[in-house]
């Protein structure tokens, strides 16, 4: 019998190349990921929420601020909620200054 030499520390070392095989080609694929909706944005249903974490001075219920876009396009989503953001941001820093 022929031992494969790829085996890692947590499988038994006797596992034959053709046992080997036999395993690994009964595994599905996985399964391809769809692609993100995007940074600051989180899928709910049919609607897109923007959500960032501020400080808790600003938002105090735990830092997270969500605020719903509605059912729209991605595109356009994602450019509302990279401006979005960067207002969150500005308003982060001005409140830091003061």
């Amino acid at each position: 019998m022929k031992v494969s030499a790829k085996v890692s520390g947590r499988v038994q070392s006797e596992v034959s190349v053709a046992d080997a095989e036999i395993i690994s080609a009964s595994k599905p694929n996985r399964k391809k990921t769809a692609p993100s909706s995007g940074r600051y944005l989180v899928c709910n249903g049919n609607s897109l929420l923007f959500q960032i974490r501020m400080s808790k001075r600003i938002a105090p219920k735990g830092g997270l601020i969500r605020i719903s876009l509605g059912a729209m396009p991605l595109k356009k989503a994602r450019r509302m909620a990279d401006e979005l953001a960067g207002t969150a941001r500005r308003l982060t820093v001005a409140l830091a200054g003061n």
